[in-house]
């Protein structure tokens, strides 16, 4: 029996953000994939990120390389590079309600930002599994924000 995929939508292209991208692709064994990566300009998508499809191997590396290289990855070339906020990131991702057959999505928040809340407030309604390396959701919001997320 195959176990079903996660899918990962990292919000942040730091050093974190960039460190989990690369552990996701270097040690999962496929069993965890990259679907897209954000920072404040945009986001690097796969090429089938509407249809659920992660990015491939290489793919996740160029992102975090074109990122390392100081680029915004709203600019990303072959296409992959798209406008959006980490809210308009999360509305796009394609739904995986079945997720016996589908896998989980997760919306991991690897900003140092309060921007990424409404887009994790949006993950949750929508289902999705949220994991934060960012505090400041928590432990700057008001408490209602944090009963939200929690």
């Amino acid at each position: 029996m195959s176990v079903p995929t996660a899918k990962v939508v990292l919000l942040g292209a730091g050093v974190v953000g960039r460190a989990l991208c690369r552990q996701i692709v270097n040690r999962t064994r496929g069993r965890v994939e990259v679907l897209a990566m954000s920072d404040s300009t945009g986001a690097f998508v796969s090429q089938g990120f509407l249809e659920g499809k992660a990015m491939t191997r290489r793919q996740a590396l160029n992102a975090c390389e074109y990122k390392e290289n100081g680029n915004c990855l709203d600019m990303a070339p072959e296409g992959l590079g798209q406008k959006m906020s980490s809210l308009e990131l999360v509305e796009t991702c394609p739904d995986t309600m079945d997720e016996s057959k589908t896998g989980v999505t997760i919306v991991v928040d690897a900003t140092a930002t309060l921007d990424t809340v409404p887009a994790l407030k949006l993950a949750i309604s929508r289902g999705f599994r949220v994991c934060s390396a960012n505090k400041k959701p928590f432990a700057d919001a008001s408490q209602q924000t944090f009963d939200e997320l929690t």
